[in-house]
């Protein structure tokens, strides 16, 4: 015997059919996003500066590195490509060739995206460093390097050596004073100069010595050093008392001597002082 044939009633119809489309259309939304969210490529890049930099051994050298990430949607109509600074992301910095070969260092990014790393060298020649991102990752279907962000490009830092500082000593003249040996003395205040800072101590030995003037009758015999630590002025006083006394004297004059220099050379090495006599002046 057979079976029956159904036929749905026409309203039934209608709702499976309606049924039907709102689910399409539901799937349709939920996969839209998905697909929409796939045209989205994030990329990242590093920046190093300064490209080249000369430097003398000793001193510091800073390196900067700036990471950007760059946002693009691969639909020509959706919304303009952006790159902005990304903050709180670790850095490595690295010597990959030249005499400080296999140095690195580390920063953290701040809100202008920027990260530091300073060092200096003993030795000339030039270094190649790079910096690179650590833990971020490139993505999206627009984006032809998948993978992780890449390191910067090369720069160099050139080391040369340091010129040695210069020290000098200049002349001084001063009229002596006071009619008798009790009288103060006068001050001969000589300058000694460094011709650079140096990034170590430097010092230099001083002494007087007899012109026409004489010790210890016209002036105080001295022997001492002068020292020059890193970050003191360039310029540094020495002074030499010049005795009173009641006699008429001609010009006279002395010298203080500079000797025995330590990570310096001695470019003028003698200081003359100049006594005029204030008695009667006698030529």
């Amino acid at each position: 015997m057979p079976y029956p044939i159904t036929v749905p009633h026409p309203r039934r119809r209608l709702v499976a059919t309606l049924i039907g489309a709102a689910l399409c259309l539901a799937v349709m939304g939920a996969v839209a996003p998905l697909a929409q969210a796939r045209k989205i490529s994030t990329t990242h890049s590093t920046l190093l500066g300064p490209p080249s930099a000369t430097n003398p051994i000793g001193t510091n050298h800073t390196l900067t590195a700036t990471v950007l990430v760059h946002t693009e949607n691969c639909d020509p109509d959706g919304p303009p490509p952006s790159s902005l600074p990304e903050s709180g992301v670790n850095v490595k910095f690295e010597v990959v060739s030249g005499p400080n070969q296999g140095l690195t260092g580390s920063g953290v990014t701040n809100a202008q995206g920027h990260a530091t790393f300073t060092y200096t060298s003993q030795v000339t020649g030039t270094d190649v460093l790079i910096a690179t991102p650590i833990g971020l990752k490139n993505t999206g279907v627009c984006n032809y390097d998948d993978g992780p962000a890449q390191p910067s490009k090369q720069v160099e830092a050139i080391w040369v050596a340091r010129e040695t500082p210069k020290i000098t000593i200049d002349d001084v003249t001063v009229k002596k004073e006071g009619n008798t040996e009790l009288s103060p003395a006068t001050p001969a205040t000589f300058t000694v100069s460094l011709s650079e800072a140096s990034p170590v101590p430097v010092t230099v030995d001083y002494a007087t010595a007899d012109g026409t003037a004489t010790a210890p009758a016209d002036y105080v015999p001295v022997h001492e050093q002068v020292t020059f630590n890193p970050g003191d002025p360039l310029t540094k006083t020495v002074t030499i008392d010049v005795n009173g006394d009641h006699k008429e004297e001609p010009t006279e004059t002395f010298q203080v001597n500079l000797s025995n220099a330590t990570n310096a050379v001695i470019a003028d090495s003698q200081g003359i002082g100049t006594i005029i006599d204030d008695d009667g002046l006698i030529s």
